[in-house]
């Protein structure tokens, strides 16, 4: 009885130890595809400045740049009647204070709501030439508008 309960010991120690070896050697791996664009979903603003949730993606998409994810930042977002700014030229803008180049910046500021957006960034010419591949920088509730429109609308 002994001799069991000693090995389910060395066996629990021996788990948890190739567990947190594991745990320790994939923790720092970068899974981030490189792709052409980060797509940033528009939020509010607030006479130019990012709310809240629009600042925590703008946060994860210069992060990502910075990551070398891509070479590019695309941010979306129109604004409201009596508006100064739109939501995608504030995160331009935001970007830019933070260090990212306004040349790696792209805005996609037309009011056309998010069901309809990946088309614009795909076809409007103020975007420049379309990306062929994107990451969408955005929160669980932006990911769920992004999951719910066709994937037809971020194809090449």
């Amino acid at each position: 009885m002994r001799r069991v309960v000693i090995g389910i010991i060395i066996a629990a120690v021996l788990y948890f130890a190739v567990t947190t070896a594991l745990v320790a050697v994939w923790m720092d791996k970068d899974e981030h595809p490189k792709v052409d664009a980060i797509v940033v979903l528009g939020a509010a603003q607030y006479d130019g400045r990012p709310s809240a949730i629009y600042a925590a993606r703008l946060e994860h998409a210069v992060d990502l740049y910075r990551g070398g994810v891509a070479p590019l930042i695309v941010f979306t977002g129109g604004n409201e009647p009596g508006d100064r700014f739109t939501e995608g030229g504030s995160g331009a803008r935001w970007a830019q204070e933070h260090g990212i180049p306004s040349d790696a910046t792209l805005v996609e500021d037309v009011r056309i709501g998010t069901w309809t957006r990946p088309w614009n960034v795909k076809s409007d010419r103020s975007v420049g030439d379309a990306p062929g591949s994107a990451y969408w920088a955005t929160d669980p509730a932006g990911f769920l508008t992004i999951y719910k429109v066709p994937r037809v609308a971020v194809a090449k």
